[in-house]
């Protein structure tokens, strides 16, 4: 009796040791835009600019001399200047979800700024909570569910990973839609696609291959390929009205913008960079490329990883899935921050659990009987 109420507090201790962990907030220059987010007026931005800068400035939760002062002709454009505030405010606009969930926080009486990282902070401790109950529906072992999430919790790059940006909600997202694709379930496979794109349309990747490859397997073995030519249909759908509907500057842009240096005007003003210069940029970055991309060849060794294997073994072609996904994503955003590579992590454990999870279910559960 001890033992069942001692498993039945593992999760809230998890959540409780999540909470502990996460005591330093950790911004980038991102949550100027997502804190403008709170106060955005179309129809007088000099508000929205002058309330984001009242809100850093009475914020306990940030250093507005030291963190947020721009310090660079950019930042004082961004800060004294509506036209540029705008058009910088153009490329984050798109997060729909993110801000929305920041909005609520703020709405609820929680700090301006704080409610940014409150978000991240909330769609990673959402994403341990479905790597938990994922677990826990594989292998009906509390004890084993609370020591997956505990494991990710612990990773150094964990804390890394939250910060004032959507990336922990696109891992999220992501998360649903493997898990949804495991249960092989289309209404669960349909929302999941829908909500993994609304909260950020470069997901677009990783599903299209994802339905693209099993719609093939389909094809070749004689299956019913509706759920993946519908799933192929949302994404991109929704995709294409989703930056029909805001002033997507446009990837290289985003690029230049990013990479090589930012701009005050970047719709306005615009510069862009050719494919081979980004290319070139890429070289460079290989070396630090090799380590998570080696993380996910692992785990196709681990599971088995025959090649006939990977259109039998959903698993395995989640791990495809992933790997090719993150050489594009990476190609094209060439950046190793733990915001943009530990969700590989995340859906590697996930594959992992999946692919064993008879052997797990037998190894948890002989003891009951």
């Amino acid at each position: 009796m001890k033992y069942k109420i001692i498993l039945k507090w593992l999760f809230p201790i998890l959540l409780l040791a999540i909470g502990c962990k996460i005591q330093t907030t950790h911004y980038n220059w991102d949550v100027v835009f997502y804190c403008g987010a709170i106060f955005n007026d179309a129809d007088n931005p000099d508000t929205s600019r002058k309330e984001m800068i009242k809100a850093f400035r009475d914020s306990p939760y940030i250093d507005y001399e030291d963190q947020i002062t721009p310090k660079t002709q950019y930042g004082r454009d961004v800060f004294n200047n509506n036209q540029a505030y705008e058009e910088q405010y153009a490329f984050y606009d798109i997060r729909i979800i993110y801000i929305k969930t920041i909005q609520i926080f703020h709405a609820f009486g929680v700090d301006a700024v704080y409610s940014v990282y409150l978000a991240s902070l909330f769609y990673a401790l959402c994403s341990v909570i479905a790597i938990y109950f994922f677990c826990l529906a594989m292998t009906k072992n509390i004890f084993f569910s609370f020591i997956v999430g505990l494991f990710v919790m612990l990773k150094p790059d964990f804390k890394e990973f939250i910060t004032s940006s959507p990336d922990t909600l696109a891992a999220f997202s992501i998360i649903l839609v493997v898990i949804a694709y495991f249960s092989r379930k289309n209404w669960p496979i349909y929302i999941s696609v829908f909500f993994s794109i609304i909260c950020r349309t470069d997901n677009i990747i990783f599903i299209a291959l994802l339905f693209g490859l099993t719609l093939v397997r389909n094809i070749i073995k004689k299956e019913d390929f509706k759920v993946s030519v519908f799933s192929i249909f949302i994404s991109v759908f929704f995709y294409i009205i989703i930056n029909l509907l805001y002033n997507n500057a446009g990837y290289r842009v985003l690029y230049f913008h990013t990479f090589v240096e930012h701009l005050s005007f970047p719709l306005s003003q615009p510069k862009t960079i050719s494919f081979i210069d980004i290319f070139k940029r890429v070289i460079p970055e290989i070396p630090y490329f090799i380590y998570p991309l080696m993380y996910l060849l692992g785990l196709i060794v681990i599971v088995k990883g025959r090649l006939k294997d990977i259109f039998t073994q959903p698993a395995l072609l989640v791990a495809l899935v992933a790997i090719i996904t993150f050489v594009i994503r990476f190609c094209l955003f060439p950046s190793i921050q733990a915001r943009f590579t530990f969700q590989y992590e995340l859906l590697g454990i996930i594959v992992i659990v999946y692919f064993f999870k008879d052997s797990l279910y037998l190894f948890f559960n002989s003891e009951k009987k």
